[in-house]
């Protein structure tokens, strides 16, 4: 299996795990990447781990999480976006807090809002 060996951005994701309401764990994430289910991308300390939607009709690169800073975020979005050409995607989504919409790079617009509902106690 694959092991994340940086200890700090490690920590980070892990963080970013908790606050996204604990969907995968580290080893989660690690299993993933291993078998390809998801992708890492990392540019200036930033990283970013991705899942390609397959539809009937075309794909789509999903960003799942993003740890680092925004120069870096910016940098990996460019690189992305030639990656996912590159493998046929049509559209890249990515899902944020509000205050992300003021900082979102070229290209980027908000196309819908996610709601949630805990159903977990009863």
């Amino acid at each position: 299996m694959m092991r994340i060996t940086d200890l700090a951005m490690a920590k980070k994701m892990e963080r970013a795990l908790r606050q996204g309401g604990n969907l995968y764990t580290l080893d989660d994430i690690e299993n993933a990447l291993a078998t390809g289910a998801m992708q890492s991308h990392t540019a200036n300390g930033t990283w970013v781990i991705t899942a390609v939607g397959k539809f009937p009709n075309t794909k789509s690169v999903d960003i799942l999480y993003v740890v680092g800073d925004l120069e870096g975020a910016f940098i990996v979005d460019k690189q992305l976006e030639d990656w996912a050409r590159e493998i046929g995607a049509t559209f890249m989504t990515a899902i944020g807090r509000e205050g992300w919409e003021k900082r979102l790079g070229r290209g980027w617009k908000k196309s819908a809002i996610q709601y949630t509902k805990d159903i977990s106690h009863g």
